[in-house]
């Protein structure tokens, strides 16, 4: 998610344009450098808020967008680990089914049965998740790819 391409280094990054913008009206530079028809106070308002006001709202998009993208990345490392947690509950229910200290012979089959049935509910349970999050997960890529 960082905005430095491979290689770049902060000293050597080009400024983006809304950095270097002058005011919205009367630009134009004089002999001396300052701006052609405006007094003063005109050109410190057209350097300072009309440039300001867009640089400000300029970054507040620029957070906003980096907000959203840290978002959609924690909601892909959720997904990822609930899926986990469902694959390794099934399996320690596998387990469970072979260490039954049965009392009695149904009751052994009653435990192997029943573990077997919960490692079943969580595998399923995991695929309905992954089937119903499929599409999710591919536009959360292509958002990233993006990035």
């Amino acid at each position: 998610m960082s905005d430095l391409l491979w290689g770049e280094s902060e000293g050597r990054r080009k400024l983006l344009w809304i950095w270097n913008m002058r005011g919205a009206g009367g630009s134009e530079k004089d002999d001396t450098g300052g701006l052609e028809g405006t007094d003063d106070t005109t050109k410190s308002f057209l350097l300072t808020d009309s440039a300001a006001d867009m640089q400000i709202k300029w970054c507040k998009a620029r957070a906003h967008a980096m907000r959203w993208g840290e978002e959609v990345e924690l909601l892909q490392e959720e997904m990822r680990h609930i899926l986990a947690f469902l694959m390794w509950e099934a399996a320690h229910w596998d387990e469970r089914q072979d260490s039954v200290i049965p009392t009695s012979l149904e009751h052994q089959d009653g435990c192997i049965a029943y573990a077997k049935c919960q490692a079943f509910l969580r595998r399923e349970l995991a695929a309905s998740f992954e089937a119903c999050w499929a599409e999710t997960m591919a536009q959360s890529d292509n958002i990233n790819d993006i990035d």
